[in-house]
């Protein structure tokens, strides 16, 4: 929605892509049925986004918006727990996690907007360069089946992100 009371419909198309690089290493110290791993991971991540224009329902209200071309190099040290055990003929795999992601880039984001006969505004935005990062799992193995739930979430003080899968599988 836009315009002075955000009573005008808005909508958009737009184009946009990007890549992500992951240079990790680690590595496993095991302690009977316990495996440790501290591991050290740089991401790179590049996105892009062409310009383009919203279409509102009033055209004085259409919004052009610039190019995003935005660059993010982040570093993360972290530890895991693994294990596995077995309980009656079902395999056990619980995996934990934790570890400090810091962006080592610039961390601002910037757009230009404006709407027809005004200057266009910048809108930056930020966010707390260093977080919590949180991990977990745990698999159950039998036979030909196997199910997995995971979660891995990131802590800092402007968000949370949180992330939880289901995965089943039967093999035949």
């Amino acid at each position: 929605m836009t315009g002075l009371a955000l009573e005008e419909r808005e909508k958009a198309s737009y184009n946009s892509y990007g890549t992500a690089t992951t240079l990790m290493g680690g590595r496993i110290f095991r302690s009977g049925a316990h495996m440790f791993l501290p591991e050290i991971v740089v991401n790179w991540l590049w996105a892009h986004r062409d310009a383009f224009t919203s279409d509102a329902t009033n055209p004085n209200w259409d919004t052009k918006y610039s190019t995003v071309n935005d660059h993010e190099v982040t570093a993360e040290a972290s530890i895991r727990w693994l294990t596995s055990f077995v309980r009656g003929d079902t395999y056990i795999y619980p995996i934990l996690g934790v570890g400090v992601r810091q962006l080592l880039t610039n961390d601002d984001d910037t757009v230009r907007q404006s709407v027809n006969g005004a200057d266009p505004f910048v809108v930056e935005s930020e966010r707390d360069r260093t977080s919590l990062t949180v991990t977990g799992a745990l698999t159950l193995a039998r036979k030909n089946q196997v199910l997995s739930v995971a979660y891995d979430g990131e802590f800092s003080s402007d968000y949370d992100r949180h992330n939880v899968w289901l995965r089943y599988g039967w093999q035949f």
